[in-house]
């Protein structure tokens, strides 16, 4: 799913630069206004229930991994999404009714209950996190296809800085539902993909598909923190430290919102940065404290070096992970483009007292 909307503010700041460049120039800008047309349409709230299945598929680092996930939607916020083994049973379960998300992982038999995340409250509003899409991204659109039975239109995202594809889109041409997403990294790595396979479009969904009841034997907690954006103040005061903010970001790149998550007893500073697509995401917490990472799963990490520190590397299906122990905090950070870059932007983190 593309996280980001249109500003229409954008298209009225346009509109005068055309008008005034004279026919030529106002012609030019038509596709490009239509292509923002159309990915507005992918991020206005659907108009009706779906119920469809996708696959999921990553080749970073080499290796092909493919997930079958099923989900379902029911205006105006039921959510369920499960993520299935091979043989079709959940591994991963996430469910809510817009009041209360259960998230349940059956690899580890525990089921959390919790309150959904409030987009409304993260730092960047829906029209600056348009505007900086915009910004960052020259929008065009492709021929059409058929994705999932469909006729689709397709939405290609460059990126202005170096004009390379960012993101590609295959958007229901009567639904605006996005029926196959591409996210292309700035490194040249196989782009990770989602394709509806199947999706059948409905007046509604009986709300008793939106309830979840944990399976015997199941532990169930209920969640300890909310998944709501925090205010930078609020997140530090919560965390009690404060976040140690890279100097240098991939071009395009600012803040979005920060979190705090606990573990075993420790907090952590969980910052997100984008550019309108891409997503790169840092984590902070005490050196005592030990993250799993979950390396035996990534293949065999590469040893690099943040200034002094020692630290490893490996690709993942969001981009590259790094992480590494600084002199008073423990960082990971994970985002798209080369290793190189992001290996940059962790230097830029300076620890101050």
């Amino acid at each position: 799913m593309i996280r980001t909307r249109v500003l229409l503010s954008a298209l009225l700041a346009a509109a005068p630069t055309a008008a005034l460049a004279g026919p030529r120039a106002a012609a030019a800008a038509k596709p490009e206004a239509a292509a923002e047309t159309l990915l507005r349409a992918t991020l206005a709230p659907p108009r009706r229930a779906w119920d469809g299945e996708l696959v999921v598929e990553n080749r970073a680092g080499g290796v092909v991994e493919r997930r079958t996930v099923k989900a379902l939607f029911s205006p105006p916020d039921l959510r369920r999404r499960e993520a299935l083994y091979p043989d079709g049973r959940v591994r991963l379960l996430i469910v809510s009714d817009g009041r209360v998300e259960w998230v349940y992982d059956a690899a580890r038999g525990l089921a959390l209950k919790g309150e959904p995340a409030d987009p409304d409250v993260k730092l960047l509003d829906p029209d600056e996190e348009l505007e900086l899409l915009l910004r960052s991204h020259e929008l065009r659109e492709g021929d059409g296809e058929r994705v999932a039975g469909r006729e689709a239109r397709v939405l290609e995202l460059f990126r202005r800085a170096d004009g390379k594809l960012s993101l590609r889109l295959w958007v229901d041409a009567r639904e605006g539902l996005v029926l196959k997403r591409e996210a292309y990294g700035a490194d040249g790595e196989p782009p990770l993909v989602s394709e509806f396979r199947a999706v059948v479009f409905s007046s509604a969904i009986a709300p008793a598909a939106f309830s979840f009841v944990p399976p015997r034997g199941v532990r169930a907690r209920e969640r300890r923190w909310r998944g709501d954006f925090l205010d930078l103040e609020e997140a530090e005061a919560q965390a009690g430290m404060p976040l140690m903010l890279p100097r240098r970001l991939p071009e395009g790149f600012v803040l979005e919102s920060v979190n705090v998550l606990p573990y075993k007893g420790a907090s952590i500073l969980h910052a997100r940065f984008t550019d309108g697509v891409g997503l790169l995401s840092l984590f902070q917490y005490p050196r005592t404290a030990r993250l799993r990472l979950g390396w035996g799963k990534l293949g065999r990490p590469k040893s690099v070096r943040v200034g002094v520190s020692p630290g490893r590397m490996a690709a993942t299906g969001d981009g590259k992970i790094l992480d590494w122990k600084g002199a008073r905090f423990r960082f990971v950070l994970i985002g798209p483009g080369s290793a190189e870059a992001l290996r940059r932007v962790a230097e830029s983190i300076e620890e101050v007292p």
